[in-house]
């Protein structure tokens, strides 16, 4: 007779099985989410009354201006690795920043998105995320400034100023990267898997002054044309001022990027929406920024994201 097969191994299949629970958690979150945006906080009838609004003309000039919005995003991340000494083909370039979008949109917290450091050559993978980490603080520093900035615009008062004091304070510490890389090196290289971390380290505390201000420029202009898309739609849907647009994209960006669900879908159009109500007071604009926050998340998100996908095994 031959012998029984060894038994299974049942522990092999946890991480598995965690994986499993942990989209079937997000996916009811982000059910749970979405339905008490639609029924708590918009209403079903407002929502139905804005979505008969919609007027196509400026839904279209938003649409269009997802291609300058992206490009500037891979420009931006182009060059933070060269200014950081690692020089690489714009296609590559462009398909790691769009890849890197991809798994963005799967990791809560777009944390997916330095997952681009993945579709680099090899033995620069390292450097890449490292650049890749740095792109995220330039992006999170240039949020909370624009958002703090309008917020002060709109609200005035000691709030705005202290919104706005902060947000400069943390432009600042940014400058303040590179002197931490010979206290950084001694310390990572006391601990594993220093052969990722400490060139990773290294090469997020490599951009020098200009630089910095070159990548902070690009991160508002990035900033300011998502604000514009979202103001286009919001005008084919409500009609509501630029400033309050150019406060309302930066705070869903930030509510999206907080949020357990899949993508911030569901808490990026509530917190649109409440910002709208406490604007204006009326639920046909409170609606509306909803939709817009949903709409704009599938222009400057979605959709590179799905080219992003077309080129996961093209690097």
């Amino acid at each position: 007779m031959g012998e029984s097969p060894p038994p299974a191994k049942w522990w092999k299949s946890l991480p598995a099985a965690r994986r499993t629970v942990r989209l079937a958690l997000q996916v009811v979150l982000t059910v749970v989410a979405l339905a008490v945006v639609v029924v708590k906080v918009v209403g079903v009838k407002n929502l139905g009354e804005s979505l008969r609004r919609v007027q196509p003309l400026p839904l279209a000039a938003a649409f269009g201006l997802t291609l300058p919005l992206i490009g500037t995003r891979i420009w931006k991340w182009g060059f933070v690795m060269r200014a950081g000494g690692l020089g690489l083909p714009r296609r590559q370039v462009a398909s790691s920043f769009l890849a890197g979008m991809w798994l963005g949109l799967i990791v809560p917290g777009r944390i997916g998105e330095l997952g681009r450091a993945l579709y680099l050559s090899k033995g620069k993978r390292a450097e890449g995320l490292g650049f890749a980490i740095l792109d995220r603080i330039f992006d999170l520093v240039v949020t909370i400034l624009g958002g703090s900035l309008v917020y002060w615009a709109i609200f005035g008062g000691a709030k705005g100023a202290l919104a706005t004091v902060g947000s400069l304070g943390i432009c600042a510490l940014v400058g303040f990267l590179p002197p931490l890389w010979p206290l950084g090196e001694k310390w990572l290289n006391a601990l594993p898997l220093k052969r990722i971390t400490v060139p990773a380290f290294r090469a997020a505390t490599s951009l020098r002054g200009r630089a910095v201000v070159w990548c902070l420029a690009l991160g508002a202009l990035s900033l300011f044309l998502g604000g514009w898309q979202f103001h286009l739609v919001m005008v084919g849907l409500q009609p509501v001022r630029l400033l309050a647009s150019l406060l309302a994209f930066p705070a869903s960006l930030m509510a999206g990027v907080i949020s357990p669900t899949i993508s911030g879908v569901g808490a990026r159009e509530g917190m649109v929406a409440l910002l709208f109500q406490r604007l204006y007071g009326t639920p046909e604009v409170k609606a509306a920024g909803a939709v817009a926050a949903f709409v704009s998340f599938l222009f400057n998100s979605v959709l590179p994201a799905a080219v992003g996908a077309f080129f996961l095994g093209r690097v």
